[in-house]
């Protein structure tokens, strides 16, 4: 095997678009709707991409494809999806799949509980880890059979901050709303979950990523500045994640130009994970 000294110029200026650009054409997204999500989804339809969304709420898909062009629209299809009725979702991705391979897959979608006191029994336990990483993974192991004939797939799993910090519980100030332990223990095993997925499916040409966001915090319905200060003093860049930091990392996990990167989770927190 011959090794170049240096990468070939005019190599890069031929291949540059199209190694900047993803591979496939179809995509299915947990979650599409949400704050995280509506970044994925967004990207994909900009790539010119005919994209599934799974979500619970019409409404919100309603507003998000309002802003949305009609030209890119026309690409954007929608299923009512629970997380905690799995083999519905089932049923749902083996309907696209009948006419159709999926190339990427975006598990997004996630619900959970909030809070440090939650009373956990048999029911609400098993319905947070089937929101949390229960359901992506059965909706993974569906979406692969295909994947693997096709020998090719792109996966990326949202993980959190969660997963590899512990909270702390004081940035709350007096709020019960951190993440619940389910919420914690689980965000752990999607990001675990990434890395044995990516192993496995090494073989089949399927890269297996994920990103895991730092403080995204939605707009409360009261807003709180010393909520807001308390979160900034934990985070190197002292702000707060605005979406539009998500989209150079969704960039290169998607494109054909990450063909070498498989097994890793991108974390995108402000810094918040070296201190």
């Amino acid at each position: 095997m011959k090794l170049d000294p240096y990468i070939n110029f005019n190599f890069l200026k031929k291949n540059y678009k199209k190694l900047s650009n993803p591979e496939g054409k179809i995509a299915l997204i947990t979650g599409g709707t949400g704050r995280i999500g509506s970044v994925f989804t967004s990207i994909y339809l900009l790539n010119d991409f005919k994209v599934y969304v799974l979500s619970r709420d019409q409404k919100k898909f309603k507003n998000l494809a309002k802003n949305i062009p009609a030209s890119y629209k026309k690409k954007l299809h929608w299923y009512e999806a629970d997380l905690k009725k799995p083999d519905e979702i089932i049923k749902i991705i083996k309907k696209i799949q009948k006419k159709q391979s999926i190339h990427h897959l975006v598990n997004c979608a996630a619900s959970h509980l909030r809070g440090k006191n939650i009373k956990y029994n048999t029911q609400n336990l098993i319905d947070e880890f089937l929101g949390i990483i229960g359901s992506n993974i059965l909706i993974t192991e569906e979406v692969i059979k295909k994947m693997r004939k096709q020998k090719f797939g792109n996966i990326i799993n949202v993980g959190s901050i969660w997963g590899y910090s512990a909270p702390k519980f004081s940035t709350y100030l007096e709020m019960d709303i951190g993440p619940s332990l389910m919420t914690s223990v689980c965000k752990s095993g999607v990001h675990h979950f990434t890395k044995y997925l990516a192993s496995r499916e090494a073989k089949f040409n399927i890269n297996v990523n994920g990103i895991s966001p730092g403080w995204f915090p939605r707009k409360g319905k009261k807003s709180r500045n010393d909520y807001m200060e308390s979160i900034r003093r934990d985070i190197p860049l002292n702000r707060i994640g605005k979406l539009e930091d998500l989209v150079s990392a969704i960039n290169f996990l998607i494109s054909a130009g990450n063909k070498y990167f498989t097994g890793q989770t991108i974390k995108i927190d402000g810094g918040h994970s070296i201190w």
